[in-house]
C-alpha cells in the first residue's frame, strides 16, 4: 500500500479542498478568458486526479469538492472555446456534485439582438439546482434573470444573496418576491440604483444586509432605502455611497425613518485633492439630517479615502442623536477619517452613556489628532464627584492613533477600566498611523498592557493599523510635525 492510501480519503478531499486556487473560489479582475475555461473545467482538480488511481477516485468521488460554480460569461466569447463547450462543463460539476449544497457565482451578460445568450443558458442550468443553492452572487449588465421566477419557494438552503444590479429592469423582468420565502436567508446584499425598488426578502430574519450605490447623483434615493429596513434587527447594515458631483443638491433630502439596529454608512469621496468643492460641503450633514433612527444600536461613520479626511457636521450629528435616542439605545460607535475635533467627539459621548464600545481614528493626512489627552482624560474614572466619566459602561476601545496622548494619561485610563470588580476584561486595541506625532507608546506602557492581560483583566492590543500603506511613514511626519510632537502650523 502507497503512502498514499495510507491516509483516509476524507483526510486527502480536505486537502484538496484547501489547494483549491484563489481565482476558483471567487470572481478576480485577473481572470482571463483562458483562465475562465480552466476554472470551469476544474482544471486543479483534473490534475490532482492524474496523480494515481486512488486519488482519481476520491476526486470523482467527493461531491464537496465541486460545489463551486463560478462563471463570468463575460469572457466566454474569447476563451477559445465554444458556448455548448463551456456550458458542458458546468453540467459537469452540477453532475459531480450530485446532492451537495452549492455555492454560486456568475457574471451574466446576454444581448439577444447580437444574438448572445450565455447568461440566458447558464441559468437555464442553475435554476432547476436552486433548491441545492447555499449561496448565490448574480452580476448582470443585460436582462437575463427571467428564468430566476422558476426558483421562487424552491430555495429552503440560502444563506447568501449578493446582487449586482447592472440594470434597471431587473424587478420589471423578474418580479420583486423571488427571495420572499427563504428560511435560512441571513445574508442580503445589492449593489446597483438606489432607485431600483428592492426585492422582498425577510429583513427581520437577516443578520446582515448590505447596499452599495453606483450612481453618485441618487445620495437621496439611497438614504431612502434605509426606511426599507424597518424591523432589521441584525449585526450588520452597511450603506455603500460614491458622491463624485460637487452640483449635488443636499437640501432636500426626504426625511427617513427607520427601526433598524445597525448603520454603516461609507462615503466615498473623490480622492483628488483638487475636487475641493465637494469636500467641503456638508454630505455627511445632509444625510444625519434626514434621518431619525430610534432603535440604533450599532452606528459607524467611514470614510474610505486614505487621502483626505471627511467634513464633519457637529450639529446635523446632535440633533440626529437626540432625535433618534441615542442616550437609550447606542452601544457601538465608529469614527474612521472624519475630522472632529477631540471636543466634539466627548460632547457626542455625552449623549451616548450607554455605549459600550468605541471605534475612533485619528486623521493621518491632515495630522489632526482626535485621540488626545483631554478625550483619555474624560473617559476615565477619576474618582471625583463633581466628574463623571464619560461612557462609564464601555468594555471595549480601539484607536488608530498619531500618539497625540500622553502615556501617563492612557496608563491612568487602563489602570482604572481594567480594575473594575466583577467586570469583564476590558479590551484595548492600539493601531498607530505611520504618520505619527512621536514614534512609538513607551515600554512602561506596553509593559502594563501585558501584565493585566496575564492578570485576566485587560486583553490589549498593540500594532502598526493593518489598513495603511507602507508609503506613510514617519519620515515623512517629520517635516509637519515638531520634535516634541507638537504641530507645526
Amino acid at each position: 500500500m502507497s503512502f498514499a492510501e495510507r491516509l483516509p480519503a476524507e483526510v486527502w478531499a480536505t486537502v484538496f479542498d484547501l489547494c483549491m486556487p484563489e481565482e476558483d473560489e471567487e470572481f478576480s479582475d485577473a481572470t482571463t478568458p483562458v483562465k475562465e475555461a480552466y476554472r470551469l473545467a476544474k482544471l486543479y482538480l483534473l490534475r490532482l486526479s492524474k496523480v494515481c488511481s486512488y486519488w482519481h477516485a476520491i476526486v470523482m468521488g467527493t461531491p464537496a469538492l465541486w460545489r463551486y460554480i463560478i462563471a463570468d460569461t463575460t469572457l466566454w466569447g474569447k476563451s477559445g472555446y465554444s458556448e455548448s463547450t463551456l456550458l458542458r462543463l458546468v453540467s459537469v460539476s452540477l453532475q459531480r456534485s450530485q446532492n451537495f449544497p452549492l455555492r454560486i457565482q456568475v457574471a451574466l451578460e446576454d444581448d439577444t439582438a447580437l444574438g448572445q445568450t450565455s447568461g440566458a443558458k447558464l441559468m437555464a442550468l442553475l435554476c432547476p439546482h436552486s433548491t441545492r443553492w447555499r449561496s448565490i452572487y448574480l452580476w448582470h449588465n443585460y436582462p437575463s434573470f427571467e428564468l430566476l421566477v422558476t426558483i421562487k419557494n424552491r430555495i429552503p438552503l440560502l444563506e447568501t444573496v449578493g446582487l449586482s444590479l447592472q440594470n434597471d429592469q431587473w424587478h420589471e423582468r423578474v418580479g420583486m418576491d423571488v427571495f420572499g420565502d427563504a428560511p435560512r436567508l441571513a445574508e442580503f446584499t445589492m449593489t446597483g440604483r438606489a432607485d431600483t425598488p428592492l426585492p422582498t426578502f425577510p429583513v427581520r430574519q437577516l443578520h446582515v444586509f448590505g447596499f452599495t450605490n453606483l450612481f453618485t447623483d441618487e445620495l437621496a434615493e439611497a438614504c431612502t432605502l434605509i426606511g426599507q429596513l424597518d424591523g432589521f434587527t441584525g449585526d450588520q447594515c452597511w450603506i455603500r455611497l460614491d458622491v463624485d458631483d460637487p452640483e449635488i443638491d443636499l437640501d432636500h433630502f426626504p426625511s427617513v425613518s427607520s427601526n433598524t439596529s445597525a448603520l454603516q454608512l461609507t462615503l466615498t469621496l473623490p480622492s483628488n485633492r483638487n475636487a475641493a468643492t465637494l469636500w467641503e460641503r456638508p454630505v455627511l450633514g445632509a444625510i444625519l439630517g434626514a434621518l431619525t433612527l430610534p432603535s440604533l444600536q450599532y452606528l459607524g461613520l467611514i470614510n474610505t479615502v486614505k487621502q483626505r479626511s471627511l467634513l464633519w457636521d457637529h450639529a446635523h450629528f446632535l440633533q440626529f442623536s437626540q432625535r433618534s435616542q441615542f442616550r437609550s439605545t447606542l452601544v457601538e460607535f465608529e469614527l474612521n477619517r472624519v475630522l472632529i475635533t477631540d471636543v466634539e467627539l466627548i460632547e457626542c459621548l455625552q449623549h451616548m452613556p450607554a455605549l459600550t464600545q468605541l471605534v475612533v481614528a485619528d486623521c493621518a493626512p491632515e495630522n489632526h489628532a482626535l485621540v488626545t489627552d483631554l478625550l483619555v482624560t474624560r473617559l476615565t474614572d477619576t474618582g471625583t464627584p463633581a466628574v463623571t466619566p464619560l461612557v462609564p459602561a464601555l468594555n471595549f476601545f480601539s484607536i488608530s492613533t498619531l500618539f497625540a496622548f500622553s502615556d501617563g494619561a492612557f496608563i491612568d485610563f487602563m489602570n482604572q477600566r481594567a480594575g473594575r470588580a466583577g467586570a469583564a476584561p476590558f479590551e484595548i486595541k492600539i493601531y498607530w498611523l505611520p504618520v505619527r506625532a512621536r514614534p512609538q507608546l513607551s515600554q512602561q506602557l506596553l509593559d502594563l498592557g501585558s501584565a493585566l492581560e496575564k492578570g485576566g483583566v485587560l486583553l490589549f492590543t498593540a500594532s502598526k493599523d493593518p489598513e495603511y500603506d507602507s508609503v506613510w511613514s514617519f519620515a515623512a511626519a517629520q517635516s509637519s510635525w515638531g520634535p516634541n510632537g507638537s504641530a507645526i502650523a
